[in-house]
């Protein structure tokens, strides 16, 4: 019962759903969730039914693997998107429990999400997910984030006594060490990634969520990470050896 178990792990989000119609756009958000609530549903599209375009019956695969960035996410390394330049989202809603459910991502990718209103009800939060990374990704919300690094960077190289991470930001700090030595990269990333959140102004947490997102392939994000790194510590011993990083994952991102 895939589905079912699909239902319970949406937990609370999930919103009493009435009998909807096919091919639904869907521009609004009916679940209100924070970023990190956002990517882990996104998240749980694992496991779930992929197909091309409005129809699951030709072409479909099981979806076998979801990587969640911070401005993209991928689905069995074939279909990538960047959650600001979403297309168009729209549901295919059951009006029977024995009929499908389906979020359409653009005209191009169809997730069968299950069958009547489990279906419907899982449709429209994971389609609240998206539309939740996609509003934080505006460049507005860009803007902003750019904005609030801009003082962090000003108050930690100002800051006579440098802060020290919280026994939380330590916790995910441990674990994302842990995971990296395992080669457990992508569960590292996101680690490091929660005690960033934290701790904004941890130079180490940037230097090393770099070198683990471009062990992935993901250079863009890791060219970010590094940037930081170097906007908080200029004068670091390594610097030289972080920007030709850069220059590195730069060449390698074009290829």
């Amino acid at each position: 019962m895939r589905w079912l178990r699909i239902y319970s792990l949406l937990g609370s989000l999930v919103l009493t759903s009435c009998a909807g119609s096919a091919n639904v756009p869907w521009d609004y958000i009916t679940t209100p969730m924070g970023t990190d609530q956002a990517r882990k549903i996104v998240k749980l599209m694992k496991g779930l039914m992929i197909g091309d375009g409005t129809s699951i019956a030709s072409k479909s695969n099981n979806i076998n693997n979801v990587v969640v960035r911070d401005d993209y996410f991928t689905i069995n390394n074939q279909y990538r998107f960047r959650f600001s330049e979403l297309p168009q989202l729209s549901l295919s809603l059951s009006n029977f429990g024995k009929s499908p459910a389906f979020l359409l991502i653009g005209d191009k990718v169809s997730i069968l999400t299950g069958y009547g209103e489990t279906g419907n009800d899982a449709a429209r939060v994971f389609a609240s997910a998206l539309l939740v990374l996609k509003r934080e990704s505006s460049g507005e919300a860009a803007s902003r984030a750019a904005d609030e690094f801009a003082t962090t960077v000003r108050n930690y190289r100002t800051a006579e006594t440098k802060p020290t991470l919280s026994e939380n930001s330590r916790r995910y700090k441990v674990q994302a060490e842990s995971a990296a030595q395992a080669k457990d990269f992508e569960n590292a990333a996101d680690l490091y990634s929660k005690a960033l959140y934290l701790a904004p102004w941890w130079p180490e947490g940037h230097f090393n969520r770099a070198l683990i997102l471009g062990e992935v392939g993901d250079f863009e994000s890791a060219i970010k990470e590094m940037r930081r790194y170097l906007r908080l510590v200029p004068d670091a011993p390594d610097a030289r050896a972080a920007q030709d990083r850069i220059y590195e994952w730069e060449a390698a991102a074009k290829k």
